[in-house]
C-alpha cells in the first residue's frame, strides 16, 4: 500500500475570515447595507438533507459525554493540503469519524485507478463513461494533478507552446511595476489561504511584532510569477481577485509552476463563459441569472423567500441578494466555500464533465438548505445561511454522491439547456428583448459552449453511476 493511500486523511474548510480580500469592497459594502441586524440562524434541516448535513448539537453532547473521542487527535492537526481542520463548522468527533472512514474509500479509490492505470499501459484513459464514473469517485490525490492537466486540455497546450510560460514570465519580469496590474497581484499573495502552512509568509520582525512578508515563502513567489505570466498572455483579464485562489489551489496539486500556469489559462479562457473575469463580469451575471431560473424553476419556496416573493422576471435586472453569494461560489469554483477535499472532488469531475457541474452543485447546496431557507423570516438572512452550510459538507463522498444521484434537483440538467438560457439572456442584455424569447431568434453554437468537453457526445452518458 502506498504512503497516500494509509496517510491519515482529514478534510478541512477554510475559516472564511478572509472573505473581504476575495469579494470586491463594494461587494462587501453592499451586504453590510443590507444586514439590518445581526442574522443568526439555526440550520433545521428537511428529512431529505439529513444524509448529507449532520445533527452537530447531539454530536457536541455526545462529544462531551465521551472525552475519549476527542482526545484521540489533535484539534491543532491540520489536513495533507497544510489548511487547518474546520472545527469551528464540524466538532471533532464528527472529524475524527470521517477521517476514519474516508481512509477505506481513499484505499479502495486508489486501487481502482491503479486497475484502470494497468488496463491502459500505465497512461491515463481517454475520456469515456468508465472515467466518468471513476472521477465522480474520486481521482487519488497523488493522480489528481496528471489528471487535471491532461483532461482540462493544459497538457496538451504545454506541450504546444513549450517555451510560451518563460517568454511571458521574462516579459512579465522586464516591465516590472509598469504592469498595470503588479502592484494588486502583490498585495494579494499574503491573502491568499492565511491559514495554509504551506503559504504562511509571517515573519517575526527584531521588535517582536510580526510582518508579512511574500518574498519569504517560495511557494508565494511561484503564485506571483504565475499570476504576472497570465496578466500578459491574457491581457483582456489582466487580473482579479479569485485568480489568486485558483492559482494557489492547482500549486498544490501540480509538480511546477508553468503547469499551475497552463490549468489556470485553461480553466479561465475554455471552462468559464466569456466575460467572467474581465471588467464587465458579463459572463458571470449571466450565469447567475441562469442559476437563479434554476432556482426559480425548481424550488419555487426557496425563489419566494430569496426573491422576496417578486417574479423571476422583475429581478433579472436586479437580481436577488444571494447572488452576491452564489457569484463567489462560481468565480471560486467553491474555493473557501466548501470543505478542501470537497473542492478537490468536484474539480475531478468539472474537468471532465465540464463546466454544468457547476450548476448542479449550487443546485444541490440550495436543495439541502431548502427547508432553512424557507423558515427564515428575513429574505436577507439566506445570505449568512448560505455561506454557513457549505461549510459543514465535510462528507465529500457522500455529497457528491448526492449530487449526481438520479433523485436529485438538477439531474436533467443538460449543456444544450445551461446554454439555451445563456444566449437567452444575452441576447437580453445586448438587444433589450422582451422577458419572453423564440428558439428562432436565439443562436444555438453549442458546440462552443463554455465548459463542455467537446469530447463528449454531449449528454449521452449516464448519470446514475452509484449502483
Amino acid at each position: 500500500m502506498s504512503e497516500s493511500s494509509s496517510r491519515s486523511f482529514f478534510t478541512a474548510s477554510e475559516e472564511f475570515n478572509n472573505h473581504t480580500a476575495v469579494l470586491s469592497s463594494s461587494l462587501v459594502n453592499h451586504i453590510k447595507e443590507l444586514k439590518k441586524h445581526r442574522i443568526a440562524t439555526s440550520l433545521s434541516l428537511s428529512s431529505s438533507s439529513q444524509h448529507v448535513f449532520h445533527d452537530y448539537e447531539s454530536e457536541r453532547s455526545s462529544s462531551s459525554r465521551n472525552n475519549a473521542s476527542e482526545s484521540l487527535f489533535d484539534l491543532n492537526k491540520r489536513d495533507s493540503y497544510g489548511f487547518k481542520l474546520p472545527t469551528q463548522w464540524v466538532n471533532a468527533e464528527t472529524l475524527y469519524r470521517f477521517d476514519r472512514d474516508y481512509r477505506n474509500v481513499l484505499k479502495h479509490q486508489e486501487h481502482k485507478w491503479n486497475q484502470m492505470l494497468a488496463e491502459c499501459g500505465g497512461k491515463l484513459p481517454p475520456l469515456g463513461s468508465k472515467l466518468k464514473r471513476y472521477a465522480r469517485k474520486g481521482i487519488p490525490k497523488h493522480l489528481r494533478g496528471r489528471a487535471w492537466l491532461k483532461y482540462s486540455g493544459a497538457k496538451a497546450k504545454m506541450d504546444k507552446q513549450p517555451n510560451e510560460y518563460k517568454t511571458l514570465l521574462e516579459k512579465a519580469m522586464e516591465m516590472g511595476k509598469s504592469n498595470p496590474h503588479a502592484e494588486v497581484i502583490h498585495r494579494d499573495l499574503h491573502r491568499t489561504f492565511p491559514d495554509n502552512s504551506r503559504f504562511s509568509c509571517s515573519v517575526r520582525q527584531p521588535d517582536g511584532s510580526i510582518a508579512m512578508i511574500p518574498e519569504s515563502n517560495p511557494l508565494l513567489c511561484s503564485l506571483e510569477r504565475v499570476l504576472l505570466a497570465f496578466s500578459i498572455h491574457s491581457p483582456q483579464i489582466g487580473y482579479c481577485q479569485s485568480l489568486n485562489f485558483l492559482t494557489g489551489f492547482f500549486l498544490l496539486f501540480v509538480d511546477t509552476e508553468e503547469e499551475a500556469f497552463w490549468l489556470l489559462e485553461s480553466t479561465v479562457n475554455d471552462f468559464y463563459p466569456e466575460k467572467m473575469f474581465d471588467n464587465s463580469m458579463d459572463g458571470s451575471t449571466i450565469d447567475q441569472t441562469v442559476l437563479m431560473q434554476l432556482v426559480y424553476e425548481k424550488m419555487p419556496g426557496v425563489w419566494n423567500k430569496i426573491s422576496n416573493k417578486r417574479c423571476f422576471w422583475e429581478c433579472v435586472q436586479d437580481l436577488p441578494p444571494v447572488t452576491l453569494i452564489t457569484n463567489h461560489w462560481f468565480l471560486t469554483l467553491f474555493i473557501n466555500i466548501l470543505p478542501v477535499e470537497t473542492v478537490a472532488r468536484i474539480w475531478d469531475c468539472v474537468f471532465i464533465e465540464g463546466y454544468k457541474v457547476l450548476f448542479r452543485v449550487a443546485l444541490s447546496i440550495f436543495k439541502l438548505s431548502e427547508h432553512s431557507i424557507c423558515g427564515l423570516e428575513d429574505h436577507i438572512d439566506a445570505l449568512q445561511l448560505l455561506q454557513n452550510v457549505p461549510k459543514r459538507l465535510v462528507d465529500c463522498h457522500e455529497f457528491i454522491q448526492y449530487v449526481f444521484s438520479k433523485d436529485n434537483i438538477s439531474h436533467d440538467l443538460t449543456y444544450r439547456d445551461i446554454e439555451y438560457r445563456r444566449t437567452m439572456f444575452r441576447n437580453r442584455r445586448l438587444q433589450h428583448l422582451p422577458s419572453t424569447i423564440t428558439t428562432k431568434s436565439i443562436s444555438t453554437d453549442y458546440s462552443s459552449s463554455a465548459g463542455l468537453n467537446n469530447t463528449w457526445d454531449e449528454d449521452d452518458v449516464v448519470e446514475q453511476i452509484y449502483l
